[in-house]
């Protein structure tokens, strides 16, 4: 199992941070050019979702299953759990926390993951899926 620990830091509110974290509709932005998704579903992270996507790696190979649990959202503490798998990946376990900050709020994507052989290459490319988010979070907080 591989360990991956991202954090963004935003000239925001929490409350806005947390908002664009968990609508669905932002999921496909931030993805963008990474990942490829269809078949989300629309409005708000809830405790329970439970869904099957369709990914395609950089929007050029063959869409894939990918399911979604969504295990636990908590509006107060600002923080969500998921549990994730399918394109390869055995396990997917991520926590999405947001806190604020001296000067706004920071993003803190921890993820563990699990995919066989490909594990430590996954990991890699899951470092680089989130850091890739940060400069179209920044222009869906209208920061950029």
């Amino acid at each position: 199992m591989a360990l991956v620990e991202v954090r963004n830091d935003y000239a925001v509110s929490p409350d806005a941070l947390w908002d664009v974290t968990t609508d669905y509709a932002k999921l496909a932005l931030l993805n963008a050019g990474m990942v490829a998704m269809r078949n989300i579903p629309t409005g708000r992270l809830a405790t329970g979702d439970d869904f099957t996507c369709e990914v395609s790696l950089f929007g050029l190979l063959p869409w894939q299953p990918y399911r979604i649990r969504i295990r636990e959202v908590n509006d107060a503490g600002r923080f969500f759990l998921s549990e994730e798998d399918g394109s390869g990946v055995d396990m997917w376990r991520h926590r999405s926390s947001v806190i604020a900050t001296e000067g706004g709020a920071a993003l803190i994507d921890r993820i563990e993951i699990e995919a066989g052989w490909k594990t430590a290459l996954v990991a890699r490319w899951a470092t680089l899926l989130y850091r890739r988010r940060h400069p179209a979070r920044l222009r869906l907080l209208g920061l950029a």
